[in-house]
């Protein structure tokens, strides 16, 4: 058999389609297309030959024997090859932190920074709801902030043009290229950018989720696990759009026993090493390095020389273990210092093993740091109790007061609902509350993440605690950073 190289997509819309002569029942469905796929390591024939021969049933019926099946072969890196666009609308931002809990999978969420959001754009619990003693307490605290939002908008849009503002920031003066549009736009996300602090988990967003239907199955399962019930059904309803999608590649996901059993008593076993209520008050978030590899700088030099070595990893570590430092210090320069700016660190820096940390983060910015989902982190469930912060603006504007209070009613109102409805109190949780989070991740991790969230464009309140985690990891290991090409200071 005589082969060609071609490459060209399975499934195609709009002017593609036409190109190819296609029509709209001629496309392969995402099943279809997983099946295709999954057949290339049975057969020779090219994949549009194979494209022919499957039918939706055909599709149905391979993936039930092959993929979903208990009794099946369990083949599940099939159901990569099925991809789901799902549009989540109208739903809390505490349902969007639980939809985009999951690793692989990509997401894009409406923006508080960029906008100003209408006010009673908020969602109340169902059993809110019941109760008008804790309706009218919960909606006349949302409703509170955001009225200080708006006003704060109002009142920051005037200040930010004025004499004393553009004297106190130089950068915030209009640039020769600028147009009047982008430079009130410039200007206007400085105050909304600010301004979203008064928000809470509470508030409507929408997003837009991509991910395989593999990502999709663990997803609902989560889903419909959570102990909110806006969330659960959300799963319920994002199960039926994605059945449409993939009629039996998701259709097993359910409520999973063993993750409300493990949370459970996770719960009850943590309240015997509860402490009293913190009460932090200030403007920055706190990260501490808990513990790290003191090997990292022998195991990352081992990594980098084993794929070229003729000796296997224990002979070669204890080889480099016994290396000068002067020595140590070559091979690393040598592998490092080459990175130029868009250069992504090499591999072998993930053999580095690892950083232990915990980041203070005020909710707005544990919601940026989440991002980075390919290391591991654990978060504290909402709660006013860890403290808060107060944006830079409500400072400089001589808001602080008035920000403080209203934080403070704002913990009266959570305290007394977390007393009858302890999961709808996190509604009312602010983004400038603070969440304590566990994060670990290897140093190849810790390059982007470092480098990508110090750069000048970032946000400022990510910005801070980021570069106080790479002065701290800077200082353990000065041989593995020496060559980072980073910010170094703010």
């Amino acid at each position: 058999m005589k082969y060609k190289r071609r490459i060209y997509p399975m499934g195609v819309t709009g002017q593609l389609k036409k190109d190819l002569g296609l029509t709209q029942n001629e496309l392969l469905t995402e099943e279809e297309i997983a099946v295709v796929f999954a057949r290339t390591s049975r057969s020779q024939k090219p994949f549009d030959e194979m494209a022919t021969e499957v039918t939706e049933e055909g599709a149905a019926n391979f993936h039930q024997k092959w993929v979903v099946s208990v009794e099946g072969y369990g083949h599940a890196s099939v159901a990569e090859h099925a991809i789901h666009h799902i549009a989540v609308e109208g739903v809390s931002s505490l349902a969007v932190d639980e939809i985009t809990d999951n690793r692989l999978a990509s997401y894009t969420e409406q923006s508080a920074r960029y906008q100003i959001i209408a006010t009673d754009y908020f969602y109340t619990p169902t059993d809110i709801k019941k109760d008008k003693t804790f309706l009218n307490l919960y909606k006349g605290t949302q409703n509170m902030l955001f009225k200080a939002y708006e006003e704060f908008i109002k009142t920051g849009l005037e200040y930010i043009k004025s004499d004393e503002s553009l004297k106190k920031h130089p950068t915030r003066r209009r640039k020769p290229t600028e147009t009047d549009k982008g430079y009130a736009a410039r200007l206007r996300k400085i105050v909304t950018d600010n301004a979203r602090f008064l928000n809470t988990t509470g508030r409507l967003s929408n997003v837009g989720v991509t991910a395989n239907a593999r990502s999709v199955e663990y997803m609902l399962t989560k889903l419909l696990s959570s102990h909110y019930p806006e969330v659960v059904k959300i799963g319920e309803v994002m199960k039926e759009q994605a059945v449409r999608v993939t009629p039996t590649l998701v259709k097993y996901s359910e409520k999973n026993d063993y993750v409300l059993e493990v949370r459970k008593a996770r719960d009850n076993l943590s309240k015997k090493f509860s402490r009293p209520k913190l009460s932090i008050k200030g403007n920055e978030s706190e990260v501490e390095l808990l513990s790290y590899d003191k090997d990292a700088e022998d195991r990352f030099t081992t990594a980098f020389l084993y794929p070229s070595s003729k000796v296997n990893y224990e002979p070669l570590w204890k080889k480099v273990k016994a290396l000068p430092q002067a020595q140590k210090e070559k091979i690393i320069r040598e592998a490092l210092s080459g990175k130029k700016h868009h250069d992504s660190p090499i591999r072998e820096l993930e053999f580095a093993t690892y950083y232990l940390m915990e980041f203070r983060f005020d909710y707005g910015t544990y919601r940026e740091y989440k991002r980075h989902r390919m290391q591991s982190y654990l978060a504290k469930p909402p709660s006013v109790d860890y403290g808060y912060i107060v944006p830079d603006l409500f400072i400089e504007m001589g808001w602080e007061k008035r920000f403080r209070e209203l934080i403070k009613r704002t913990d009266d109102a959570y305290h007394r609902v977390e007393k009858t409805f302890p999961y709808s109190a996190h509604y009312l949780v602010t983004r400038a509350h603070l969440r304590p989070t566990l994060a670990k991740f290897n140093i190849r991790e810790a390059y982007h993440l470092f480098k990508l969230r110090t750069r000048p464009g970032a946000h400022y309140l990510i910005q801070r605690p980021t570069l106080k985690a790479f002065k701290l990891v800077e200082k353990v290991h000065p041989l593995l950073w020496k060559y980072y090409d980073g910010p170094r200071e703010l």
